[in-house]
């Protein structure tokens, strides 16, 4: 008797942990737009890059840097946020730049890593976003990007399909 309770009580825990939602994604579900968006720079920005490969919507401008972000329109269902290369090309501190992360974060955000850089020291800002983010993509090990573009920046065609192969694990499809 004792052994089927503990096997219903394991079958309900394990019933109740499956509802949840993809990768522990908190999608807005009063969302007044059902869409998602990625917002970031020129990784984004590419006509052909994760955006279109996705069908989703994007907001990306080439140079963008976290620190320029005024606002953000939160009432998408999920945004994926892809910022910070630029602010450490510019010398924002890590410490401004989380402070300014923390000033922007919401649960239906999912940030994802800037990547490391030859010669670039990229760790701090990456524990910042590690560190206020709910969830964190790391391009390179979750999603097997190689950073194919000889400047150790940018993707080639096989990286945004990597990118959006994995972003499409978070529960993601385009509603538009």
């Amino acid at each position: 008797m004792i052994n089927k309770l503990i096997l219903c009580v394991c079958v309900l825990l394990v019933a109740c942990q499956s509802d949840k939602k993809s990768n522990n994604v908190q999608y807005n579900d009063d969302a007044v737009i059902q869409d998602v968006i990625i917002i970031g720079a020129s990784l984004c920005a590419d006509k052909n890059g994760t955006a279109h490969l996705m069908g989703i919507k994007k907001d990306c401008v080439p140079g963008r840097t976290l620190m320029s972000v005024e606002s953000i329109d939160y009432d998408y269902r999920i945004i994926f946020l892809q910022l910070g290369t630029n602010d450490i090309g510019r010398g924002v501190s890590s410490e401004d730049y989380k402070s300014k992360l923390e000033s922007l974060m919401r649960d239906n955000i999912i940030c994802i890593l800037p990547n490391e850089q030859q010669g670039v020291h990229t760790e701090d800002h990456r524990q910042a976003m590690r560190d206020t983010c709910p969830i964190v993509v790391d391009p390179v090990y979750d999603c097997a990007v190689s950073i194919g573009d000889p400047d150790g920046v940018h993707y080639i065609e096989q990286d945004y399909i990597a990118l959006s192969e994995c972003l499409n694990t978070y529960g993601v499809k385009a509603t538009s």
